[in-house]
């Protein structure tokens, strides 16, 4: 792949490309309370999954049928392409607020542009960023992926109250708008010439190597997933407001400073005990989301979520691009979107089913004993090492 344009800095592209993904997160996620008006125009628990995951679902055929053409196209440019539809659609589906069969498609449509930042947008930040340093960069990165969700919260939730469900859509245009205009300061960054041709999606994951990280990353993908899809409403029933923000800012805050002040460390140490620690935090939150409905324990479980979510993005992500190695970084990276996107894909419809009948503490002891099976399969799969071992990130064991 051929640079269209060579970037100055190394300094400038990585903040630019922080902001892009801040803004377009802000966008994708400006509809994150629309179930409750999903639920109020007569849809269902199980509607609702299966909404909140048709951009999961085109982003999983993208990469599995269309992998490889998609990792050489011009990355930037599509880009912003991608970034104009999401605007599009967006105005769109405030036009069309009421019609459930329409929002449904626009949802569809607008996230190719998820298809184009969650695969494209990576690839240009491994460009930008050595092998050595690749799990700290890629956790002080999505750093700008995470702070959209108590954004879009506190925002959405004043926009709720003053303009109801469609409003969110005027929310997640204006967001569009800005996403579009950051881009047209991007610059295409020189990219690593292949030595190898990608390989495709099959190859990669018929690996016996990556199969336990390929279990673990369907695992963690389903949890953000059903907590978005199904909290707010539980707090509309019980607590009389549909609210994510008491869950996602201590999540955020939680998850900030630990990719700030640790970051660096994923790089430097073995796995297993960040991966135990981070599934082990997650089935401590589910506890808190089990207990007796109060803010204050929802807050609990957004602090101990956020613990184990600022580890496992990075971390996972870097140990698939570790095994495919630098000719093939963008194929592992997006094979390990893919696992982590069908657990979300797969799961939040069907425990959105199970809510509908059981109510949403059965959804939150499903993600327990998932959870739970997690610590226990990194047990036993990522054996103890026999001394300290604290070489460079190309010897840490699997």
């Amino acid at each position: 792949m051929h640079a269209e344009r060579v970037s100055e800095s190394i300094l400038s592209p990585f903040v630019l490309l922080f902001v892009q993904n801040f803004l377009f997160g802000c966008a994708f996620n400006a509809t994150s309370l629309l179930p409750t008006y999903l639920v109020s125009l007569g849809a269902t628990q199980t509607f609702v999954g299966f909404f909140n995951t048709l951009g999961t679902w085109l982003v999983i055929g993208a990469v599995v049928f269309f992998g490889r053409p998609l990792v050489g196209l011009p990355r930037v440019r599509t880009l912003k392409w991608g970034f104009l539809l999401l605007l599009t659609t967006s105005l769109l589906s405030w036009v069309f607020a009421g019609s459930l069969v329409l929002l449904a498609v626009f949802k569809l449509i607008g996230s190719l542009s998820w298809v184009f930042t969650s695969t494209l947008m990576m690839s240009v930040l491994f460009d930008l960023t050595p092998p050595e340093k690749r799990a700290g960069s890629l956790a002080l990165f999505s750093i700008g992926g995470m702070l959209p969700n108590p954004v879009t919260s506190l925002v959405g939730e004043a926009v709720l109250r003053m303009a109801g469900g469609p409003g969110l859509f005027l929310l997640a245009s204006a967001f569009g708008l800005a996403a579009w205009l950051w881009s047209l300061q991007l610059k295409e960054p020189l990219a690593r010439i292949a030595r190898e041709d990608p390989l495709s999606f099959r190859q990669v994951v018929v690996r016996k190597q990556i199969r336990t990280l390929l279990i673990l990353s369907f695992c963690f993908g389903i949890y953000y997933s059903a907590v978005a899809s199904f909290l707010p409403h539980h707090t509309k029933l019980d607590l009389g407001e549909a609210n994510l923000s008491w869950f996602l800012v201590p999540f955020s805050v939680i998850a900030l400073v630990i990719r700030l002040f640790l970051g660096k460390q994923l790089d430097k140490r073995l796995p297993r005990r960040f991966l135990y620690l981070s599934f082990l935090s997650i089935f401590v939150a589910m506890g808190f989301l089990w207990l007796p409905s109060a803010w204050v324990w929802i807050a609990c479980a957004g602090v101990f979520y956020g613990l184990g979510h600022s580890i496992l993005f990075p971390l996972m992500n870097s140990l698939f691009v570790q095994v495919g190695g630098e000719d093939q970084k963008a194929v592992y990276s997006n094979a390990y979107l893919v696992a982590n996107l069908t657990g979300a894909v797969l799961m939040t419809p069907t425990l959105g089913a199970l809510g509908d009948f059981f109510g949403f503490r059965a959804i939150v002891l499903v993600l327990g004993a998932v959870a739970l099976a997690c610590v226990v399969l990194i047990r036993s799969e990522f054996p103890r090492p026999t001394r300290p071992t604290e070489g460079p990130p190309s010897d840490r064991s699997f």
